[in-house]
This record gives structure tokens, C-alpha cells and sequence, in this order.
């Protein structure tokens, strides 16, 4: 059974986005989602931020938004990368993609990805 647990539009929630890379974080109940395609007329621009979504299973607590300010260098704006989450060392692992600019064939790791210390 489908439940809705955050409203399309939210306020907190990331900008509307699509090609996106989420992977789910069960130990912690996070949802972490990196990139995309700003859901715009334009398309534009493909994006690199990364959020995090606490009590994202819906059953233990209100689920929230949270944008995380990662440091560093950051990978391109992109859409449609492919990712995984290494929940052993809190690390999301993204590969490719591309924008309107270029495609990516490089590799990157996030680390402390669910936002937690």
C-alpha cells in the first residue's frame, strides 16, 4: 500500500527535480538524494546539491528535509548519474550523467552522505 508521507511542493522540501540519484540509508531511515534535472520548461539547470530526508519510511517520526552543505570540490550539475550507498563507511557513490554541457564518465564519493556525524 502507497503512502504519501511529504506533499508534492513541501515547504523544506528540495527544489522538483527528475534523472536524480536516491539511495536509502536503512540503518538510519534517511533517504539521500543527489542531483538531477531541475524539473523546469527550460530544463535548466542540472543540479548538484545533495538532501537528505529523515524518518523517511514514514512510521517513526515526521519525515524532514534537510540540505546538506557539503565540502570540497563538487561534481557538476548533472542528471541521470547512477549511485549506490556504502553504508558501512556513510558514503554515496555516484558515476556519469551528463547536462546540456558535457557527459560525465568520472567517478565521485561523498562522504558522511546521510548527515550524520
Amino acid at each position: 500500500v502507497w503512502k504519501k508521507i511529504v506533499a508534492n511542493g513541501a515547504a523544506g522540501a528540495p527544489p522538483k527535480r527528475d534523472g536524480l540519484v536516491a539511495a536509502y540509508d536503512d540503518a538510519n531511515n534517511r533517504l539521500i538524494v543527489f542531483g538531477g534535472n531541475a524539473n523546469t520548461p527550460s530544463g535548466f539547470p542540472q543540479l548538484n546539491d545533495v538532501w537528505v530526508l529523515a524518518n523517511a519510511n514514514g512510521l517513526s517520526g515526521t519525515p524532514k528535509w534537510t540540505k546538506i552543505a557539503a565540502s570540497g570540490t563538487k561534481p557538476g550539475g548533472r542528471t541521470s548519474a547512477v549511485g549506490g550507498y556504502d553504508s558501512t563507511n556513510n558514503r554515496l557513490v555516484i558515476y556519469g550523467g551528463g547536462s546540456w554541457d558535457a557527459n560525465f564518465f568520472s567517478s565521485w564519493v561523498l562522504t558522511g552522505a546521510n548527515g550524520l556525524p
